[in-house]
């Protein structure tokens, strides 16, 4: 067996309960490194909360190198050497630096980067004697002046029984995010909307902002399962993402129902009912901000599209699904949910449900 995939398969889930702030942190840090990575590599595959709290193994048939992040969310501190060391466990290793310098013991030459991703000011003393300050954004263990690399140096040998070397040395690595703890998820928005208008999503109806928070809950899952796996590949599937698995998801999320697609011919179906200009000007209009105000997460219209995506899919395993957008659409019209906001009822009577139901095509 590869001998990063038995590593893998060996590991047992990290542990540490995590304030919703920092867990969030952690679930858009990590997905945000691995948007990162996408953009310039093809064959990777990312681990949530397994080892470490993201590893990246490259090359997912034979893996031959993995980097491991630890990831913490210290919004207002400062990343020192001492903050570094603390100690955040109650079993050994039982300090950052600790786990970190675990990875590098259990994967030797095939970690190529054991890092720390944070949102805090690093302050360590460079190699060159100057204090690092806002602007410095990577730091490796190359450029801490010795001072500094002693206190990590002393922590890890206390922690884990020996000493780093120096190949660890080049390999340490402690990275600041340029964004806030909440900040994150508006940097995943702009990937996702940039990747979808490099697929021809150019109009301003694209599902961008529902495909990344699906993307975001698919990371979410991965931190939260907690269990033993019996096989490689069941710790994938439930631990991971692969770069294919990507890519998959952002093609089919690319070719998804749109609105400007589907518009010329609801509009069509319109006319042919006896509907006039203004009318479907206005039922354009409220179809728009249908999907707007879905997409920002109002709960009125994500209560309406939850009950319709229900029962639309009753009549889509039977199917029993209308060959016509505005026919299916009819199947939503008499559509009753508890403590919807009467002041959105017109505007989720009809418009919702035709943009529920173009969108069940798919």
């Amino acid at each position: 067996m590869n001998k990063i995939i038995g590593k893998i398969t060996e590991a047992r889930e990290i542990d540490g309960a995590r304030a919703a702030d920092r867990f969030r942190f952690q679930a858009d840090a990590s997905l945000l490194k691995v948007l990162n990575i996408h953009q310039r590599n093809s064959n990777y595959r990312a681990f949530f909360d397994w080892i470490d709290d993201l590893i990246i193994v490259h090359d997912c048939i034979t893996p031959n190198c993995i980097e491991s992040y630890q990831i913490k969310g210290w919004e207002g501190n400062n990343c020192t050497p001492s903050k570094i060391s603390e100690e955040i466990g109650a079993l050994p290793p039982k300090s950052i630096v600790g786990r970190m310098y675990k990875n590098y013991q259990q994967f030797g030459e095939h970690l190529k980067i054991c890092g720390l991703i944070t949102n805090a000011k690093i302050h360590i003393t460079l190699s060159s004697g100057r204090k690092s300050s806002t602007g410095d954004f990577l730091i490796t263990g190359t450029m801490v002046h010795e001072d500094d690399w002693k206190t990590i140096s002393n922590t890890i040998k206390e922690d884990c029984s020996t000493a780093p070397d120096e190949e660890y040395r080049k390999v340490f690595l402690i990275e600041k995010t340029k964004l806030g703890i909440n900040d994150h998820r508006a940097a995943i928005y702009y990937f996702i909307e940039e990747e979808m208008k490099k697929r021809g999503e150019l109009d301003g109806h694209s599902p961008i902002r529902g495909v990344s928070d699906t993307l975001i809950l698919k990371v979410e899952d991965k931190i939260g399962t907690a269990r033993k796996f019996s096989s490689y590949e069941e710790i994938c599937e439930e631990k991971s993402l692969s770069a294919t698995e990507l890519e998959e998801f952002l093609a089919k999320a690319s070719s998804a129902p749109n609105f400007d697609r589907c518009w010329p011919y609801i509009k069509e179906e319109l006319m042919g009912i006896g509907k006039k200009g203004p009318f479907i000007e206005k039922m354009e209009r409220n179809c728009q901000k249908y999907i707007y105000m879905r997409n920002k997460g109002c709960a009125n219209y994500i209560k309406f599209s939850n009950a319709s995506l229900d029962i639309l899919k009753i009549y889509k395993v039977s199917g029993t699904l209308p060959e016509t957008y505005l026919d299916t659409a009819k199947l939503l019209s008499n559509l009753k949910i508890e403590d919807l906001d009467i002041r959105d009822a017109s505007d989720l009577s009809f418009s919702g449900a035709i943009v529920e139901a173009y969108e069940i095509f798919e």
